[in-house]
């Protein structure tokens, strides 16, 4: 009897074993067959998304990419530096070196900060698209209060603009970039996040309320240049950054765009809104 149990035993464990390489052998069978054409569909719904995954690193932040997807975030960051301008004012109160501005109208309607321009019309304006060329420019409009300024160019042809986005709906821990000329480095893109929304601050005597704080690489030059999500609308337009030291300490601050859409209706402009 006990002979017969530990046969029985031995048998169960060899038909187990046996039935395990059968499956084994079966799955490897049918990954043979289903795994390239599943490789081959990953390949090309991924395409797209990869250099937005790889641009993001970092994996918590990069399920903000999804609703990228359909176009690499190069693609996006080359659209808005169309539209991002390199502005040079030599004008009494401006401050004699180069700073950035963004067209926000095909007729050449271009907004930047008012410290960048001073108060005079001696600002020149270089485009880098379709080709680069500079341009004088006069002020429309002028808001030292909110260190805004509307500027016009009288270009050939109608120039790429950008779509103003929602600053209401940006959030602590959105990805953003900044486009501008930090110590003339002109076309400059740097990436970060938004770290705190409705900032009131002060800096070099000058009040800012209800700014966006990022930890966006900003400088000297950066100025006026706009602040973007990763669709590529403007949520602000790069205006200071928190430097003890005198050089970028990891806080930088944004006008919201709502301002920038309000200067544009007072001054009747045009502007192309995000959908």
């Amino acid at each position: 009897m006990t002979h017969s149990r530990t046969q029985l035993k031995a048998m169960g464990r060899l038909l187990r074993y046996t039935l395990a390489v059968l499956v084994g052998l079966l799955a490897l069978q049918i990954a043979r067959f289903v795994w390239p054409a599943i490789s081959a569909r990953l390949a090309n719904s991924g395409a797209e998304s990869s250099a937005v995954l790889a641009a993001a690193g970092d994996g918590d932040l990069a399920l903000q990419l999804v609703a990228c997807a359909s176009e690499s975030l190069g693609t996006v960051i080359a659209n808005v530096r169309a539209s991002v301008v390199n502005i040079t004012s030599n004008a009494a109160g401006g401050s004699g070196t180069s700073g950035a501005g963004v067209i926000v109208s095909p007729e050449g309607y271009i907004v930047t900060n008012s410290h960048v321009v001073g108060t005079g019309d001696a600002a020149t304006v270089t485009l880098f698209a379709p080709a680069r060329a500079s341009y004088p420019s006069r002020i429309v409009r002028l808001d030292e209060r909110a260190d805004l300024a509307l500027l016009k160019i009288d270009a050939d042809g109608t120039l790429p603009s950008v779509a103003l986005g929602e600053s209401a709906k940006a959030e602590v821990g959105d990805i953003v970039l900044a486009v501008g000329s930090p110590y003339g480095f002109e076309q400059s893109v740097t990436r970060g996040i938004i770290g705190n929304t409705d900032m009131d601050v002060v800096i070099e005597d000058r009040q800012y309320r209800n700014m966006i704080q990022t930890d966006v690489a900003t400088n000297k030059g950066s100025s006026g240049g706009p602040l973007v999500n990763i669709e590529g609308e403007v949520v602000g337009l790069n205006t200071a950054i928190y430097a003890p030291t005198g050089a970028f300490a990891g806080i930088s601050f944004a006008i919201p765009v709502s301002r920038v859409k309000h200067l544009l209706r007072e001054a009747n402009i045009l502007f192309k809104e995000a959908a």
